[in-house]
């Protein structure tokens, strides 16, 4: 009997001591809790908010492809117009060389037709003197 009465006294010394110490957890809790909501959202508006971050990273994903995809595409239309403009260059160089060619040509042709016109002069000049000479 003595040890149940040691118990009972120390069961309501131990379960009475916050009472008696002022010590209620309950209003910090409830306050932790409201301040703990009041930063949080509710799960649905934080999933949706998952799967948007999801959407924009997949687009910019798909977005980085598209522009890896354009950029390769760039570089192989630069190196096209490098080789293009290369070409380019050595058309025209051929053209210079070519038209140098032709403008001596045309003076060599002029100087041959300007030869030709001399020994036809001279020739007629010799067949006029043939035919005076010749009285038959």
């Amino acid at each position: 009997m003595r040890r149940r009465l040691l118990f009972a006294c120390l069961v309501f010394t131990l379960g009475a001591a916050p009472i008696h110490c002022g010590d209620d957890a309950t209003p910090a809790l409830e306050a932790e809790k409201r301040d703990l909501l009041a930063r949080t959202v509710p799960k649905a508006q934080f999933w949706a908010a998952v799967e948007g971050k999801g959407r924009l990273l997949k687009q910019e994903k798909e977005i980085a492809a598209a522009a890896d995809e354009i950029a390769a595409k760039a570089k192989g239309l630069e190196q096209e117009l490098a080789a293009a403009d290369a070409d380019l260059a050595a058309a025209r160089s051929q053209r210079e060389q070519a038209e140098a060619a032709l403008q001596q040509a045309q003076g060599e042709l002029g100087r041959a037709k300007a030869e030709q016109q001399a020994r036809e002069a001279r020739l007629q000049g010799f067949a006029q003197q043939r035919a005076a000479a010749d009285p038959s």
